[in-house]
Protein backbone atom coordinates (compact mmCIF):
# COMPACT_ATOMS: atom_id res chain seq x y z
CA UNK A 1 0.00 0.00 0.00
CA UNK A 2 1.46 3.35 -1.04
CA UNK A 3 1.90 5.99 1.65
CA UNK A 4 0.97 3.61 4.44
CA UNK A 5 1.64 4.88 7.94
CA UNK A 6 4.41 3.09 9.79
CA UNK A 7 4.02 3.35 13.58
CA UNK A 8 7.74 2.68 13.89
CA UNK A 9 8.05 6.39 12.97
CA UNK A 10 6.28 6.96 16.31
CA UNK A 11 5.73 10.65 15.55
CA UNK A 12 4.04 12.26 12.60
CA UNK A 13 4.62 16.02 12.33
CA UNK A 14 1.61 18.11 11.25
CA UNK A 15 1.49 21.85 10.56
CA UNK A 16 -1.46 23.43 12.36
CA UNK A 17 -4.46 21.41 13.48
CA UNK A 18 -4.80 17.68 12.86
CA UNK A 19 -7.46 16.61 10.36
CA UNK A 20 -8.16 12.90 10.07
CA UNK A 21 -10.90 10.87 8.46
CA UNK A 22 -11.98 7.55 9.94
CA UNK A 23 -13.99 4.83 8.22
CA UNK A 24 -14.72 1.19 8.87
CA UNK A 25 -16.07 -1.92 7.19
CA UNK A 26 -15.80 -1.13 3.47
CA UNK A 27 -16.07 -4.88 2.67
CA UNK A 28 -14.61 -4.46 -0.82
CA UNK A 29 -16.04 -6.85 -3.43
CA UNK A 30 -18.96 -7.86 -1.23
CA UNK A 31 -22.36 -7.90 -2.91
CA UNK A 32 -23.60 -5.85 0.06
CA UNK A 33 -21.02 -3.06 -0.33
CA UNK A 34 -21.34 -0.01 -2.56
CA UNK A 35 -18.12 0.52 -4.53
CA UNK A 36 -19.18 3.94 -5.82
CA UNK A 37 -19.78 5.22 -2.29
CA UNK A 38 -16.43 3.82 -1.18
CA UNK A 39 -14.71 5.56 -4.12
CA UNK A 40 -16.49 8.83 -3.33
CA UNK A 41 -15.36 8.66 0.30
CA UNK A 42 -11.75 8.10 -0.80
CA UNK A 43 -11.89 10.99 -3.31
CA UNK A 44 -13.42 13.30 -0.69
CA UNK A 45 -10.62 12.53 1.76
CA UNK A 46 -7.89 12.75 -0.91
CA UNK A 47 -9.14 16.12 -2.16
CA UNK A 48 -9.87 17.50 1.31
CA UNK A 49 -7.56 18.98 3.87
CA UNK A 50 -6.87 15.71 5.69
CA UNK A 51 -3.58 14.64 7.20
CA UNK A 52 -4.48 10.95 7.37
CA UNK A 53 -7.19 8.39 6.67
CA UNK A 54 -7.72 5.53 9.13
CA UNK A 55 -9.68 2.46 8.03
CA UNK A 56 -10.74 0.41 11.04
CA UNK A 57 -11.01 -3.05 9.59
CA UNK A 58 -13.14 -5.40 7.55
CA UNK A 59 -11.53 -4.32 4.31
CA UNK A 60 -12.99 -7.47 2.72
CA UNK A 61 -15.44 -10.23 3.66
CA UNK A 62 -12.88 -13.06 3.84
CA UNK A 63 -9.28 -12.06 4.42
CA UNK A 64 -8.11 -15.64 3.92
CA UNK A 65 -8.91 -15.71 0.18
CA UNK A 66 -5.79 -15.63 -1.97
CA UNK A 67 -5.25 -12.23 -3.58
CA UNK A 68 -8.38 -10.75 -2.00
CA UNK A 69 -6.61 -7.48 -1.10
CA UNK A 70 -5.39 -6.78 -4.65
CA UNK A 71 -8.46 -4.68 -5.55
CA UNK A 72 -8.66 -2.65 -2.30
CA UNK A 73 -4.94 -1.86 -2.39
CA UNK A 74 -5.08 -0.90 -6.08
CA UNK A 75 -8.10 1.36 -5.48
CA UNK A 76 -6.63 2.94 -2.34
CA UNK A 77 -3.41 3.68 -4.23
CA UNK A 78 -5.30 5.09 -7.23
CA UNK A 79 -7.80 7.21 -5.30
CA UNK A 80 -5.62 8.20 -2.33
CA UNK A 81 -2.01 8.07 -3.48
CA UNK A 82 -0.87 11.12 -1.52
CA UNK A 83 -2.96 10.63 1.63
CA UNK A 84 -1.29 8.98 4.60
CA UNK A 85 -3.20 5.78 5.40
CA UNK A 86 -3.43 3.54 8.43
CA UNK A 87 -5.36 0.28 8.08
CA UNK A 88 -6.41 -1.73 11.15
CA UNK A 89 -7.36 -5.39 10.93
CA UNK A 90 -11.01 -6.36 11.45
CA UNK A 91 -12.62 -9.70 12.24
CA UNK A 92 -13.31 -10.45 8.57
CA UNK A 93 -9.69 -9.64 7.69
CA UNK A 94 -8.44 -11.97 10.41
CA UNK A 95 -10.55 -14.95 9.29
CA UNK A 96 -8.71 -18.27 9.40
CA UNK A 97 -5.56 -16.79 10.91
CA UNK A 98 -4.80 -14.55 7.95
CA UNK A 99 -3.10 -11.70 9.85
CA UNK A 100 0.18 -12.27 8.00
CA UNK A 101 -1.55 -11.84 4.61
CA UNK A 102 -3.28 -8.66 5.82
CA UNK A 103 0.00 -7.30 7.20
CA UNK A 104 1.89 -8.06 3.99
CA UNK A 105 -0.59 -6.08 1.89
CA UNK A 106 -1.09 -3.12 4.22
CA UNK A 107 2.20 -2.89 6.10
CA UNK A 108 4.73 -4.50 3.76
CA UNK A 109 5.73 -7.24 6.19
CA UNK A 110 4.09 -10.38 7.56
CA UNK A 111 5.28 -9.51 11.08
CA UNK A 112 3.53 -6.36 12.23
CA UNK A 113 2.36 -5.35 15.70
CA UNK A 114 -1.34 -5.94 16.34
CA UNK A 115 -1.44 -3.15 18.91
CA UNK A 116 0.74 -0.07 19.18
CA UNK A 117 0.92 3.61 20.09
CA UNK A 118 2.00 6.59 18.03
CA UNK A 119 1.93 10.36 18.45
CA UNK A 120 1.24 13.25 16.13
CA UNK A 121 2.98 16.54 16.82
CA UNK A 122 0.70 19.45 16.04
CA UNK A 123 0.98 23.22 16.43
CA UNK A 124 2.87 24.72 19.36
CA UNK A 125 4.64 21.41 20.05
CA UNK A 126 1.46 19.75 21.34
CA UNK A 127 0.76 16.08 20.67
CA UNK A 128 -2.23 13.91 19.93
CA UNK A 129 -1.64 10.30 20.98
CA UNK A 130 -3.17 7.34 19.20
CA UNK A 131 -3.45 3.84 20.62
CA UNK A 132 -4.42 1.04 18.26
CA UNK A 133 -5.88 -2.05 19.90
CA UNK A 134 -6.53 -5.45 18.36
CA UNK A 135 -10.19 -5.94 19.22
CA UNK A 136 -11.75 -7.97 16.43
CA UNK A 137 -15.12 -8.77 17.98
CA UNK A 138 -15.52 -7.34 21.45
CA UNK A 139 -13.92 -7.15 24.89
CA UNK A 140 -13.16 -10.88 24.84
CA UNK A 141 -10.28 -10.08 22.48
CA UNK A 142 -8.69 -7.87 25.14
CA UNK A 143 -5.85 -10.13 26.30
CA UNK A 144 -3.69 -9.72 29.40
CA UNK A 145 -0.75 -8.71 27.19
CA UNK A 146 -2.86 -6.10 25.44
CA UNK A 147 -4.13 -4.78 28.78
CA UNK A 148 -0.56 -4.47 30.07
CA UNK A 149 0.40 -2.63 26.87
CA UNK A 150 -2.58 -0.26 27.19
CA UNK A 151 -1.87 0.54 30.84
CA UNK A 152 1.77 1.22 30.02
CA UNK A 153 0.89 3.36 26.99
CA UNK A 154 -1.65 5.42 28.95
CA UNK A 155 0.72 5.95 31.88
CA UNK A 156 3.40 7.26 29.49
CA UNK A 157 1.12 10.02 28.14
CA UNK A 158 0.87 13.31 30.05
CA UNK A 159 -2.69 13.87 31.29
CA UNK A 160 -3.11 17.11 29.34
CA UNK A 161 -2.45 15.39 25.99
CA UNK A 162 -5.44 13.95 24.11
CA UNK A 163 -5.66 10.21 23.49
CA UNK A 164 -7.58 8.56 20.64
CA UNK A 165 -8.13 4.81 20.87
CA UNK A 166 -8.69 3.00 17.58
CA UNK A 167 -9.87 -0.58 17.05
CA UNK A 168 -12.20 -2.50 14.84
CA UNK A 169 -14.73 -3.44 17.52
CA UNK A 170 -16.49 -0.64 19.29
CA UNK A 171 -17.06 -2.09 22.73
CA UNK A 172 -20.15 -0.02 23.45
CA UNK A 173 -22.39 0.66 20.50
CA UNK A 174 -26.00 1.52 20.10
CA UNK A 175 -26.28 -1.08 17.39
CA UNK A 176 -28.04 -1.10 14.08
CA UNK A 177 -31.40 -2.73 13.64
CA UNK A 178 -31.32 -4.49 10.25
CA UNK A 179 -34.99 -5.00 9.43
CA UNK A 180 -34.20 -6.73 6.14
CA UNK A 181 -32.19 -9.54 7.76
CA UNK A 182 -34.12 -9.31 11.05
CA UNK A 183 -30.94 -8.90 13.02
CA UNK A 184 -29.53 -6.35 15.43
CA UNK A 185 -25.88 -5.60 14.61
CA UNK A 186 -24.26 -4.53 17.86
CA UNK A 187 -21.37 -5.50 20.06
CA UNK A 188 -22.30 -7.66 23.02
Amino acid sequence: LENSFDPAMMELPVDGDLHIAIASDPHWLSPKSNGEVTSQIMRTVENGDYDAFFILGDIVDQGSKLGIYEVPVRELNREMGSTLKLVVMGNHDAALNSASVFNQYFHGTKKYPLWYKFSVKIQNGRKVNFIVLNLLWDGHDFTKKQKKFLESALSSIPQEEPVVVLSHAFILSSGYNDNYNRKVWADN
